[in-house]
């Protein structure tokens, strides 16, 4: 979202980099050069603590995501991923997910083809609509117990 950061393990330990990332939309980024970061953090508690924080929070939310796919039956995936993108992504009920169905597919380890056919299901359902990739959650609460019961 705006006004964020994107930092790695890699930062503190290990000095790799751990993962990639891609961008839905168009995006500007600020580059910081790694020791003047770290400088920060150990100058300016306020920052260090927002930092920690916000560590443990992006921690938590991509626990929940995998748990999300190892856990759940193919339409307790797509429902935690349709809530994900609803909730933490877009913070919107109504959103262009700007991912092909294979992208999400493979985002919730499912195939193209499997991830098609429960998104339909959703949608004959009245559950979600969509058009293309805009998406419109119709029924919260149904995509939430099948994101619960997996």
């Amino acid at each position: 979202g705006p006004l964020t950061y994107m930092s790695g393990p890699g930062l503190y330990w290990g000095g790799e980099f751990c993962f990639s990332a891609m961008a839905l939309t168009d995006v500007k980024a600020c580059f910081v050069d790694k020791k003047l970061f770290k400088n920060i953090v150990n100058t300016n508690i306020d920052f260090c603590n927002m930092l920690l924080v916000e560590t443990a929070r992006r921690s938590i939310v991509r626990i929940n995501a995998f748990m999300n796919i190892v856990h759940k039956k193919m339409p307790g995936k797509m429902a935690g991923a349709l809530i994900f993108l609803s909730d933490v992504v877009y913070k919107n009920r109504s959103f262009n997910a700007y991912i092909s169905r294979k992208e999400l597919g493979e985002y919730t380890s499912m195939s193209k083809e499997s991830a098609i056919r429960i998104l339909k299901d959703f949608k004959d359902s009245g559950i979600i609509d969509y058009v293309g990739d805009y998406f419109k959650i119709v029924d919260y609460e149904r995509l939430q117990k099948i994101n619960i019961t997996g």
